[in-house]
C-alpha cells in the first residue's frame, strides 16, 4: 500500500491541470461568466445545507 502513494498524486495533478486549462480556454468569455455564477451558486447551496437553512436549500436544489 505504501508503494502506491503516486497514484493519487498523479489524479490530483492530472485533474488540477486539466480545470486549470480549461478555465483559462473560457476565462474572458461568455461561458466563463456562467461557470463562475454556478460555482458561486453550488458553494451557497452547500453552506445553506450545511447551515440547516430549509428554503434556500429547497429552492437551490430545484434549481440544480
Amino acid at each position: 500500500m505504501i508503494s502506491e502513494w503516486w497514484r493519487p498524486l498523479l489524479e490530483i495533478s492530472f485533474f488540477s491541470i486539466l480545470f486549470y486549462y480549461s478555465f483559462l480556454f473560457l476565462k474572458g468569455t461568455r461561458a466563463y461568466q456562467v461557470l463562475k455564477g454556478m460555482v458561486i451558486l453550488l458553494l451557497t447551496y452547500l453552506i445553506a445545507k450545511s447551515m440547516d437553512l430549509t428554503v434556500i436549500t429547497f429552492v437551490l436544489g430545484k434549481f440544480f
